[in-house]
Order: C-alpha cells, then sequence, then structure tokens
C-alpha cells in the first residue's frame, strides 16, 4: 500500500537549489545546509541558480561529493551546459560528474 500523497520516503531525493553566489563569505554554511539536506539519502544538487562561485565553493562541492561517495549516498549535481558557473565548475572541479538539466 503507498503512502498518502507527499509522502516523503527515505530512498526519494531530496532537492536542493542553491542560488547567488558561494564564495569563502558563505562557503561553510552552504556545506551545511547541503549535507544537512542530503546526508544519508538521495541528493539532486541544483546548481543553475548560482550566479557566482570561487575556490571556496568548489572546494565545498568536492568535499560533499567526497563525502556522499565515501558514504555511499547517491549525489547528483545538476547545472545546464549553459549556466553562468558551468565553465568554471569544468575547469575547476574536473572530478565532479555534472549532469545538464
Amino acid at each position: 500500500m503507498d503512502g498518502p500523497s507527499g509522502a516523503t520516503h527515505a530512498d526519494d531525493p531530496a532537492v536542493l537549489r542553491l542560488t547567488g553566489e558561494i564564495d569563502l563569505s558563505n562557503a561553510d554554511d552552504v556545506r551545511d545546509r547541503v549535507m544537512g539536506a542530503g546526508a544519508a539519502r538521495p541528493l539532486v544538487l541544483d546548481l543553475d541558480g548560482l550566479d557566482y562561485i570561487d575556490s571556496a565553493g568548489i572546494r565545498v562541492l568536492d568535499e560533499v561529493a567526497d563525502t556522499f561517495a565515501a558514504n555511499g549516498w547517491p549525489l547528483r549535481i545538476v547545472v545546464s551546459p549553459d549556466a553562468v558557473v558551468r565553465g568554471v565548475l569544468e575547469l575547476g572541479a574536473p572530478g565532479l560528474t555534472l549532469h545538464g538539466t
């Protein structure tokens, strides 16, 4: 029997859409937010709303991806080919698997 409409299950992915900027001033807060949203369950991390990301933001994404992988938690990083930060991520974080929208 299915649960009520709108019910979430442990294997349903959480979706977190990041907007604005990720830089040294907020990178730790972003990491905490991402980890809180997806720890121990699948996470779709949507980066299409980002206007800017610096090396601190890239470091956070690398750390999050490593933590998810080490724990066997599914992580899908979504950023469209024409998103503002796509090129920066491809150059600065070549180890991240980026999915288009």
